[in-house]
């Protein structure tokens, strides 16, 4: 599909670069100049669409691998490069403000500037992308320090000490897991 859309951009460009081929050179073709206007538009379109097959291959391919190499790379990394590629670029564009003022070369500056600070930007935010994940690591682990602790053992009570029937039925197993006898039931047991 990405191949066929390009080889109709290239070839809407060729059919148009043929119609204004007649003003640039003139073909050595006898008869009617809507004639040497059509033939140049067909001309220019089939020299657009060989190229735009040519130029559609390179270009899928160059996806392909493009999108394997982006796969290969952590979703902390992309994301915190994002970020630094915004911050670089909002501040090469207040640094760059007075310098587009300048006559002849500031634009060139500012375009370097813009290059520089969006490189910078994410080269520092995936440099420092371990710094990002332990610092989320830590905020959700104090996180769920303060929520609730929930226990994964099973909690007996007097009655079922006392039964007995207890040690039967986790030697069967039955109940698997930690058993946890909770303080006031031994003091309630040491008490009979």
């Amino acid at each position: 599909m990405l191949i066929g859309f390009i080889k109709i951009l290239f070839t809407l460009l060729g059919a148009t670069g043929g119609s204004q081929l007649d003003k640039i050179y003139k073909l050595p073709i006898l008869g009617s100049p809507i004639i040497v206007f059509i033939i140049n538009i067909i001309l220019g379109a089939a020299i657009g669409y060989l190229i735009g097959g040519l130029v559609g291959k390179r270009v899928a391919k160059g996806l392909t691998w493009m999108e394997g190499a982006i796969q290969k790379i952590p979703s902390l990394d992309i994301l915190l490069g994002l970020v630094g590629l915004t911050v670089g670029l909002v501040l090469a564009y207040l640094i760059s403000l007075p310098l587009w003022r300048i006559s002849f070369y500031g634009q060139y500056i500012a375009i370097l500037v813009y290059i520089i600070l969006g490189y910078l930007g994410i080269w520092l935010a995936t440099r420092k992308s371990g710094d990002v994940g332990s610092l989320f690591r830590s905020v959700l682990s104090s996180r769920a320090k303060e929520q609730p602790v929930s226990l994964k053992g099973k909690i007996l009570d007097t009655s079922v000490i006392i039964d007995g029937r207890i040690v039967d039925v986790c030697a069967t197993g039955f109940l698997s897991g930690e058993m946890i006898v909770p303080t006031f039931v031994l003091r309630e047991l040491q008490t009979i």
